[in-house]
C-alpha cells in the first residue's frame, strides 16, 4: 500500500481537501472534461466526479497513489503551474518535463551535445 496523507484522508479513503483543490485547479485551468481528467488519472469520469466532490463511497485504493500523483504532476506541468513545493524530485523527471518546468518559471533552455 502506498498511502499518501497529502492525497487521502485515510488509507483507501477519500481524497484530502487539499488534493481535491489541487486537481480542481488543474481542471479549471485546462478546461478539461471529467471524462478526460478521469482518463488521465486512470478512472472513469463519474468516479472522478465523486472523488472531486467527496461523495460517499468514492474512495481511492491507496495502491493508486503513486500513479495518480504522477499523473497530477504531469498535468500541472502541462498547465504551466511549474514545480510546486511538494511536487517533484528532479531526478524523477524526464528531460521534456524538466524543460517544461524551466519554461514555466520564465526561463529558456538550450541543449548542446557534449
Amino acid at each position: 500500500m502506498a498511502f499518501n496523507s497529502e492525497m487521502q484522508q485515510r488509507p483507501n479513503g477519500p481524497w484530502s481537501d487539499d488534493f481535491i483543490k489541487r486537481v480542481s485547479r488543474i481542471r479549471d485551468a485546462s478546461g478539461m472534461s471529467l471524462k478526460a481528467l478521469g482518463e488521465k488519472l486512470g478512472f472513469s469520469g463519474p468516479f472522478t466526479h465523486g472523488l472531486l466532490n467527496g461523495k460517499e463511497g468514492h474512495h481511492m485504493a491507496s495502491k493508486h497513489c503513486v500513479r495518480v500523483l504522477k499523473a497530477v504532476q504531469e498535468m500541472e506541468l502541462e498547465a504551466g503551474f511549474g514545480k510546486s513545493a511538494d511536487v517533484h524530485n528532479s531526478a524523477e523527471l524526464t528531460l521534456e518535463q524538466l524543460i517544461k518546468c524551466i519554461h514555466a518559471h520564465g526561463f529558456s533552455v538550450e541543449l548542446k551535445p557534449l
